[in-house]
């Protein structure tokens, strides 16, 4: 009995799902059901490995069995593309007057036709599907949220609530695949418990014939290799040393950008300022480079014509006009 109430507690409080029995899965995911009045025969809810933790997460069955049971309706109150991410707003309403507001949002990058269609498509659903859930005071992941998440994976459980091969598991990232040998239900001594994040992981080498801490789901060893998924994984990588650019990937050097500030310093020898002369040119932008250099041009000139007008007067007149213009 004690076993039993620890499993439960370890179900509330991690919402880790992984420890339960087949039956006591099939509870769970038909008390969740009952709790939100949805019908369990249509799988409202699908099974997700994120983070080392199996959990459900919801589908579209689900958002409209809860539109249908609260009469919400759901309109779009804005679509816009910020910075090549498309962006939808999505407003509920009850009977009531209660209302509520989500976005959906989708990268648009450098898609095109049917693909770029089919990311904006998905953005009104992604917003749909999050204001429904937020509306309904549910607290879990819609499945057009899990794709966008790497360490995320479907995990597919049958009407028994058994765990069948995760080797079929949909990842959203490639995955190391383990021999089929060491892909066999593990005994209790074999399996490990990751330090960091409490999960259930197994060591097996990798193709390569590294060490590598796998996930684990109801003793069976899946293909995932525990760094993509567990949470504090960035905590333990070491970080790169000695890491030098490749010639090939530095930025390419703006060659008329280069001759303009080299003909700016001629200039500045010629008819700067004191100040001027310890200006760092490479701060400046390219039409910042381009008004300082007229600005230097045309003292430039200036200076060469007050030159020819003193060779063309008498030495008096010439006094006068080098006194007026002190800068020729």
């Amino acid at each position: 009995m004690s076993t039993e109430l620890s499993v439960i507690e370890h179900v509330l409080v991690q919402g880790d799902l992984v420890k339960l029995s087949p039956p006591q899965r099939v509870e769970y995911y038909n008390r969740v059901c009952e709790s939100l009045n949805l019908n369990p025969l249509t799988r409202p809810f699908h099974y997700l490995q994120l983070n080392g933790k199996l959990q459900l997460y919801a589908t579209k069955d689900c958002a409209e069995q809860l539109r249908k049971r609260d009469g919400i309706s759901i309109s779009i109150v804005s679509r816009e593309v910020v910075e090549e991410v498309y962006v939808v707003t999505a407003r509920a309403v009850d009977p009531n007057g209660r209302c509520d507001e989500s976005i959906g949002a989708v990268p648009l990058g450098n898609l095109k036709g049917d693909a770029r269609a089919n990311a904006i498509m998905k953005a009104e659903t992604k917003a749909k599907r999050r204001v429904t859930l937020s509306f309904a005071g549910l607290g879990m992941l819609d499945e057009t949220e899990t794709s966008s998440i790497p360490s995320a994976y479907e995990v597919k459980v049958n009407a028994h609530g058994e765990i069948e091969n995760t080797s079929e598991a949909v990842s959203t990232r490639p995955q190391l695949q383990a021999p089929a040998e060491q892909r066999q239900p593990r005994a209790a001594k074999d399996l490990a418990e990751c330090q960091s994040c409490g999960a259930t992981i197994a060591w097996a080498k990798t193709p390569n014939g590294k060490n590598a801490p796998f996930d684990v789901i109801n003793g069976i060893r899946t293909d995932v290799i525990h760094f993509q998924t567990c949470p504090n994984a960035d905590d333990h990588r070491k970080p790169k040393t000695g890491t030098v650019t490749p010639v090939d990937d530095a930025p390419p050097v703006d060659a008329t950008r280069v001759k303009y500030i080299a003909r700016i310093r001629e200039l500045l020898r010629e008819v700067g300022t004191p100040d001027e002369l310890t200006i760092n040119l490479d701060e400046y932008s390219m039409d910042g480079l381009t008004e300082f250099g007229a600005v230097l041009r045309m003292r430039h000139d200036e200076k060469i014509e007050r030159a020819a007008q003193v060779k063309s007067v008498s030495a008096f007149d010439a006094v006068d006009i080098l006194v007026s213009n002190p800068a020729a």
